[in-house]
């Protein structure tokens, strides 16, 4: 008489497209569970702007602050996020992500004004961008930026653009940038559901809208606000093309164009992450035969971004100033990069990553330093408490990322998430600064949230990673 199988292998059969897949996934189709608990955060959120709100009420009419726009804007933005609020709390049922939303976009909101306050880069881009927009509202949209395309000025022409929308007020264009970030992180969560149907897209979800620094750094007129929105519509693409959905190559060319835009190398990693998940993912199904119609579309798009590859290159060269990415050229662009960061009371000794040894000390540094005893003033001291809490919460997600290998194939967003992190590893290793490098690390952080919220493998697990779950895709 045959065994009755599992819970866990039966529900790993049922998301599973009839196979069994080692992954204890829920079963969509159980009507008789009970509901879990959701927390209120809808409750948190109307509490929260009615406190966003009267504190930029006092600040504007008793602390006299240029805030005033905050009142209008807010609202404003809401408004237009409401059909994004909507369809999130329409498409889950499992927690209040509607609520959860609004609370990530309003701490945005009140994370602009420290940025504000302490604004130095955005200062400069914000004098650029009142004078562009006053030549983009008379349809003058060739004006000069005075700085490099791409590079610094892009940002300053997408700032002069934000600038027309806040009618040239600064806090208005923080405002407004803090909301591109914001969307940015929509966008990698939509990923992360499309392309990991079993993921825990509830720990995801808290991770991506309420850790610190992405809701800190983007918040302000700079790069990082509009790196996270291209890196989501990239991410977004890429999962769509991974999982056989339409508008993935659209999403991904528009992704990586403005990345390029912005910052050509980090456009070189995410193609380099692209194409590794490509090669190594086997997609939803294994093929029956050699040579199919799926393995010719893929081969075409692995061929595509090799030439993409080789373009941006030179394009990255230049941008760095050198005359080609050979690791000569690169290693002298690295050690001017060191010098250059290396200055300020924030400076420390950047690891060499091409080495060996150098690697995981560069790895290290780029997730969890400063440490507490390196902290030498307060805004240090609270990135050494979110390092600390980020490795924290690595070694109690260790039996998730032990089920990362065994992903790889199957969900190649998996693969793009871990290529992307080990890449970035190695570029970014040059940084000898820790502001410098809590704002960097911004771009990466989605991608490790990835890796830590992966499910963790049942004790039945096999060897082979699951075929995405088809009912739980459609849900997502």
């Amino acid at each position: 008489m045959a065994r009755p199988p599992s819970p866990g292998r039966l529900a790993g059969a049922r998301a599973g497209n009839g196979r069994e897949t080692g992954f204890d996934l829920p079963a969509s189709d159980t009507t008789d569970a009970p509901a879990p608990v959701v927390f209120p955060w809808s409750f948190v959120a109307i509490f929260a702007f009615l406190v966003c709100i009267a504190t930029y009420a006092w600040l504007w009419i008793a602390g006299g602050r240029p805030v005033g726009w905050a009142l209008l804007l807010i609202p404003v933005l809401l408004a237009v996020s409401a059909p994004l609020f909507a369809r999130a709390a329409r498409t889950e049922r499992r927690f209040d992500l509607g609520g959860l939303l609004v609370v990530g976009l309003l701490l945005r909101f009140v994370a602009s004004y420290y940025r504000f306050d302490h604004a130095v880069d955005a200062s400069a881009y914000h004098n650029v961008g009142v004078r562009l927009a006053d030549s983009f509202r008379e349809l003058n949209f060739g004006a000069d930026t005075g700085a490099a395309v791409p590079g610094t000025g892009t940002l300053r022409y997408i700032s002069g653009l934000v600038h027309v929308l806040s009618g040239s007020d600064k806090f208005g264009a923080f405002l407004i940038f803090s909301w591109i970030g914001f969307v940015g992180c929509y966008l990698l969560y939509r990923a992360f559901v499309t392309a990991v149907p079993d993921g825990d897209r509830h720990r995801y979800a808290l991770l991506l809208f309420l850790w610190p620094s992405l809701a800190l750094w983007p918040s302000s007129i700079g790069k990082e606000s509009v790196m996270l929105f291209s890196l989501g519509l990239t991410a977004l693409g890429a999962a769509r093309l991974f999982t056989r959905r339409g508008g993935g190559y659209t999403l991904g060319l528009a992704g990586i164009i403005l990345t390029y835009l912005v910052r050509p190398h980090v456009a070189m990693i995410m193609l380099i992450a692209i194409v590794v998940a490509l090669v190594v993912g086997r997609g939803l199904a294994r093929p029956t035969r050699a040579l199919t119609p799926g393995s010719i579309a893929k081969a075409g798009a692995i061929l595509v971004l090799l030439v993409a590859m080789s373009v941006f290159a030179s394009r990255t060269a230049d941008y760095l100033g050198i005359e080609n990415l050979h690791p000569g050229s690169t290693q002298q662009q690295f050690d001017e990069t060191r010098t250059n960061t290396s200055e300020g009371g924030s400076r420390f000794s950047a690891a060499d990553a091409a080495s060996p040894l150098g690697y995981p000390q560069a790895a290290v540094t780029i997730l969890f330093r400063p440490f507490l005893f390196e902290a030498t003033g307060s805004d240090q001291l609270a990135t050494a408490l979110e390092a600390l809490g980020l490795l924290l919460l690595t070694i109690l997600s260790w039996r998730r990322l032990l089920s990362v290998p065994s992903r790889l194939r199957a969900q190649s967003y998996v693969a793009l998430s871990l290529a992307f992190v080990l890449v970035f590893f190695f570029v970014f290793a040059v940084i000898s600064n820790f502001g410098i490098l809590a704002r960097e690390r911004t771009m990466m952080l989605p991608f490790v949230f990835v890796l830590l919220s992966v499910r963790a493998l049942t004790t039945n697990a096999r060897s082979d990673a699951p075929a995405q779950p088809v009912s739980a895709a459609r849900s997502a």
